[in-house]
């Protein structure tokens, strides 16, 4: 693979530019072109200029803007973030945010100026009458005001040093002080020490709410995490990025499509859920190593860790394995956990198939960092007298033990836990195990001494443990349970002091072997688990024709703690098995996967991929409770955008133009 950069890629570029260059001057049209060429040539020469400028101003590893000579009298030599104890007599002019001042006296005045990459104390004031004026000034003017600051680096006294601060050593005693714009009052504290304001009220105003130490240092961090992503596609594996359409065609299956109409009537586009088909076809073309920072949407419900549009880094590579896509997603995540967390994450990462993953943990994506796992207790109660214990056939019995869960033995933790599986509409009944052994349960009255010693033992409960059990289907009990075991998780923590998931472990794990398909009740028939264009498993195929329930597809996620970071699987890149899937398997229109279809038959070569979110990737760096926590401009748990107040309604003769009327 030949990075973008080799120099015989770099000739290849410039002899196909050359040749193409010598075949527009035969025609009208390029010399048109030609004409355009002097304005696009200073642009590049420009923007060029403009890098070269950005790039020598760089020192201590950070970029400044710095204030030449004849440059407009706001721009700062050095971000408040920068200077030290070194700068000490050095004249410095630095511009931001202005804080609310103290004044101590009748004449001296400390506050401090902030931007994004620090904060800096400024004292004023004295006997001097233009540093009263000063003084003055910064007392009069608002809080968050934009200010320039010239004046001179002193050192603090030393009782007055801030080791809390970067730049707690140093201050600056201005010499010339600019408000360069005045701030209104703010609807809400931006770095108050009490509660947050309301959520609501912060994104109506997020370019006020952005100031905040904390989202600064989240998008920035954001920026470098992407860049550390990129760095790893491009430098060290030869990825290229390309960018695909948004606007695309409605796709059936998956979560629901935003879409778009347009000036021919009845037709509209789809925004892309993802580029899943474009990405293949660029496999198609050639491009056989690709990714992009994708953006994504779906016309979901609020969640906590969902979005309308969001962000997910698109991978795509030809004439590969399973193995070799998942080693480049750990190469990411390990650089990205070195580099920006300090940790070292060891590889390869875990894996553990589909069934086991719901035969003991009761979901597909498992909080490994503690054990609380399912256990299958139907043979030990095989002969139970209670009924609604006794496993028949179809039915199967399910138990977990809460280690020191006795703790929950109290009426606020058992109507929580009433109140859960109730939403879950079930029920579960509980036992917990006292320090003499015996059993403080309901249950005594239907079990055995022999079977209850027989329960304890089997799931290694031990005094003050609680064991939960569940009956019925397996595919019904299994993700009950697998609901409670957070539940139980999350209590013990909270109200008894239990550590059982240590906030600094990160427990990787591949989850593969997915069943290929799945029985929809609602629709009737199979769909797909991933996405319809996952290539079953090696041996499979043979499941498709008459017991397509069967198979297993070539699908693995990436999870982490218990959150999946993201899935992907190798593709079906044979036409003629792709075409059965969706005519025989799913019973989908082929007519709607033309595009793909056709791409297929045109010298397809196997390819995978995966796509990671970025945006859940960010939300577990960050420690972050929502993912509207690490994007610069969210939508509302509601999916609205607040600043806007979007969406909005449209006039009807704007709606006429799409042949769209809104019914009343």
């Amino acid at each position: 693979m030949l990075p973008a950069s080799h120099p015989s890629l770099l000739l290849l570029l410039r002899g196909a530019a050359a040749l193409g260059r010598a075949a527009a001057a035969s025609s009208t049209a390029a010399a048109a072109a030609s004409a355009s060429r002097p304005t696009l040539r200073r642009g590049v020469q420009a923007a060029a200029r403009a890098a070269t400028a950005a790039a020598s101003t760089s020192r201590r590893g950070k970029h400044t803007l710095v204030n030449h000579a004849g440059d407009d009298q706001w721009l700062r030599t050095h971000t408040c973030g920068q200077l030290r104890l070194a700068d000490v007599g050095r004249s410095v002019t630095v511009c931001g945010w202005l804080q609310r001042s103290r004044v101590f006296g009748d004449d001296l005045v400390f506050t401090n100026v902030k931007d994004g990459y620090g904060s800096i104390q400024i004292r004023a004031g004295g006997s001097s009458a233009e540093q009263q004026k000063i003084a003055a000034a910064l007392k009069a003017a608002s809080v968050e005001s934009v200010v320039c600051i010239k004046g001179t680096v002193a050192a603090r006294p030393a009782e007055m040093k801030n080791q809390n601060m970067s730049t707690g050593e140093i201050e600056i005693v201005p010499s010339h002080v600019e408000i360069l714009n005045p701030c209104a009052p703010l609807p809400f504290a931006i770095h108050s020490d009490d509660s947050l304001a309301n959520e609501a009220l912060r994104l109506r105003h997020r370019y006020i709410d952005l100031r905040r130490d904390v989202l600064q240092q989240t998008i920035r961090l954001r920026s470098a995490v992407a860049s550390t992503t990129r760095q790893v596609l491009q430098d060290s594996h030869g990825f290229f990025e390309v960018e695909t359409p948004t606007l695309f065609k409605r796709s059936p299956g998956g979560a629901a499509e935003f879409l778009v109409p347009t000036r021919e009537a009845g037709k509209f586009y789809a925004l892309v859920q993802s580029p899943q088909q474009y990405k293949q076809l660029l496999m198609v073309g050639g491009i056989d190593r690709y990714y992009q920072f994708a953006r994504c949407y779906r016309d979901e419900g609020g969640r906590m860790d969902r979005q309308p549009e969001f962000t997910q880094v698109d991978i795509e590579m030809s004439f590969t394995t399973q193995k070799q896509i998942q080693d480049v997603v750990e190469e990411i995540l390990v650089a990205i956990w070195k580099k920006h967390m300090n940790t070292d994450v060891p590889r390869p990462f875990p894996r553990m198939s589909f069934a086991t993953a719901m035969s003991k943990y009761g979901v597909d994506k498992p909080d490994t960092r503690y054990e609380m796992t399912i256990s299958d207790v139907s043979s030990t109660l095989s002969s139970c007298k209670a009924d609604f214990l006794r496993p028949v056939e179809g039915r199967s019995v399910h138990a977990l033990c809460v280690k020191q869960g006795a703790l929950m033995h109290n009426n606020r933790d058992q109507k929580e836990l009433k109140r859960v599986t109730q939403e879950l509409g079930t029920n579960v009944a509980t036992a917990t195990i006292s320090e003499d052994g015996s059993w403080r349960s309901a249950l005594t009255k239907h079990l055995t001494a022999t079977e209850m010693n027989a329960l304890a033992a089997a799931l290694d409960a031990k005094p003050g443990d609680m064991i939960v059990l569940c009956a019925g289907q397996s595919a019904s009990v299994l993700p009950v349970l697998g609901k409670l075991r957070p539940h139980f998780a999350t209590t013990m923590e909270t109200h008894h002091g239990q550590k059982l998931r240590d906030p600094h472990k990160f427990n990787f794990l591949w989850v593969e072997d997915f069943p290929l398909f799945e029985w929809n009740a609602e629709l009737g028939k199979l769909v797909a688990t991933h996405h319809c264009f996952t290539a079953p498993k090696p041996g499979h195929e043979v499941y498709l024709e008459n017991e397509p329930e069967k198979a297993l597809g070539q699908h693995y996620d990436i999870v982490l703690n218990g959150v999946e970071l993201g899935g992907g699987s190798v593709r079906n890149h044979n036409a003629d098995m792709q075409l059965y899937i969706l005519e025989h398997v799913l019973k989908e229109k082929k007519e709607v996967f033309s595009q793909i279809i056709e791409g297929l038959q045109y010298g397809a070569p196997p390819h995978g991929g995966i796509a990671l979110g970025f945006d859940r990737l960010m939300m577990i760096l960050t420690s972050a409770g929502s993912l509207r926590d690490v994007i610069a401009f969210p939508k509302s748990f509601a999916g609205k955008e607040l600043m806007s107040n979007s969406p909005s309604s449209v006039d009807a003769v704007d709606l006429d133009v799409y042949h769209i009327a809104v019914k009343p």
